[in-house]
This record gives C-alpha cells, sequence and structure tokens, in this order.
C-alpha cells in the first residue's frame, strides 16, 4: 500500500465519512462554481481533496498550496501535474504575502480539508479577508470541510459527541488501522523523503503546532466581518462538517 492509500485510510480514523464529506462539498462545487473553474485547495497537503475536484469537474484547474514539505513531495510523486491541471504552490497561509506566489489575481472557488483548524483566530481573519478578493469576480463559493467544535454553550452535547468520536477512533484502531501518530512515525523512517523530514521539523519543531480550531461561530463571524455575503453549514457528522461561504 502506497503512503497516500496509507494517509487516506489514517484520515478515516478521524473522519469516518470521509468520503460522504467529499461527496456533499463537491456536489455544492458543482452547482456553484463557474464552468470550467479554477480552484484553489487551501492547505492542500498530498492533494487528497484537489484530485478529487479534478475527478468530479473535468474542466478544472486546481492550485494546491501548502507549507508542508513531506505531505507537498508525496503528492507530486503521486500526481505530478495531473496532465497540466493542477499547480502545486509552497506557500504559508499565515504570511499575508501568500497570494502572490498563486500565479493569479483571482479564482473560482476555495475548498479547503481538515486543515484550518490549525490556525489561530487571529490568523482566520485575515485569510478570510483574502478569500473574499481572491473570489470577488467569480463570485464563487468557499467550502471549508473541517472539524469545527460544538460551542461552549453546549458543553455536555460537546463531550458527548467527542465520546462517540472517541470510540469511532478507539474502534477503527483496534481494527488494525494506523492514526496520526503511527503513519507519520512510519513515514520519518522512509530514507527517500529525509530532506522533507528536516524541512518540516524546521518549521515546526516536534511538530508542535497544536489544533486552534476556532469555534464555528468564529468561523461565521470572521466571514462575515470579511464580506462573505452567506454562510451556512451544508453537511455534518459530530463536529465534522462542510461549512459554505459566499461572497
Amino acid at each position: 500500500m502506497s503512503w497516500l492509500e496509507r494517509w487516506d485510510r489514517q484520515q478515516e480514523v478521524y473522519i469516518r465519512d470521509r468520503e460522504r464529506r467529499y461527496d456533499a462539498m463537491l456536489a455544492f462545487l458543482e452547482d456553484l462554481a463557474p464552468k470550467d473553474p479554477v480552484v484553489l485547495d487551501l492547505a492542500a497537503g498530498p492533494g487528497s481533496t484537489a484530485v478529487r475536484v479534478l475527478d468530479r469537474l473535468p474542466g478544472t484547474r486546481c492550485l494546491a498550496v501548502d507549507v508542508d514539505p513531506v505531505l507537498q513531495r508525496l503528492g507530486k510523486d503521486a500526481y505530478g501535474d495531473a496532465g497540466g491541471r493542477l499547480t502545486w504552490v509552497t506557500a504559508d497561509l499565515r504570511d499575508p504575502s501568500w497570494p502572490s506566489a498563486l500565479g493569479v489575481d483571482g479564482v473560482d472557488a476555495v475548498v479547503s480539508t481538515t486543515a484550518l483548524h490549525w490556525l489561530r483566530p487571529e490568523e482566520l481573519t485575515p485569510l478570510y479577508r483574502t478569500l473574499r478578493e481572491l473570489l470577488a469576480a467569480s463570485g464563487g463559493p468557499f467550502l471549508n470541510g473541517d472539524h469545527l467544535p460544538f460551542p461552549r454553550e453546549t458543553p455536555r452535547i460537546g463531550a458527548a459527541a467527542e465520546r462517540v468520536d472517541q470510540a469511532r477512533r478507539d474502534a477503527a484502531v483496534e481494527a488494525g488501522a494506523e492514526d496520526w501518530a503511527a503513519w507519520w512515525d512510519a513515514l520519518r523512517a522512509d530514507p527517500a523523503l529525509a530532506a522533507e523530514h528536516a524541512a518540516r521539523e524546521a518549521l515546526w519543531p516536534a511538530d508542535g503546532r497544536g489544533s486552534a480550531a476556532a469555534s464555528l461561530a468564529y468561523h461565521q463571524a470572521a466571514l462575515d466581518a470579511a464580506g462573505f455575503a452567506e454562510s451556512a453549514i451544508v453537511w455534518q457528522d459530530l463536529d465534522e462538517r462542510v461549512l459554505l461561504a459566499l461572497p
């Protein structure tokens, strides 16, 4: 099994209905994006979302943006440029200048999966302003599939959801699935990726980022402040949600 196949299985430990989430996102993308769109995949990792977009919408071009050298190397090795339809962009979304690396002034849609929870609230706010500017001409959608925690006003529901989610994760690992830590430990032992791991550790010593996981209310307030006209949850399983915003 390849590293990317193992990546997908590892992700399903945490997102049991991952493919159903993708299907919902892609259905809205098909409905709301213009024909043959240029789609920006934010914090794209190894390109799992980008390649699904390309498969579902044959006329699409994707810009896959990430700063992680290990995950980008895996994606580039596996998918290349997908016949000229996939462009890999190395940029840090926390750097205000990151859009200059795209090579375009605007895009027709933006997608992101299981990624933006790494950003702190104060980093999300300028990011959403930038996305609104990139989507200004097309009026296309922003779709974020991610962990969006239950609000503080529902602590017992949030705690129960976490217990249900933990039981699912435990059952998957007991059935033989790799979790996040086990997958990364195995990947670090691959000598072909030694240079990329060294570069990654320089970015995040001991993988010390930690999940910031801004609340759904914060995401929607930040989208409102950035100038998006509408936002709503269009799919959900526990705290795994797809948040759709329209400029």
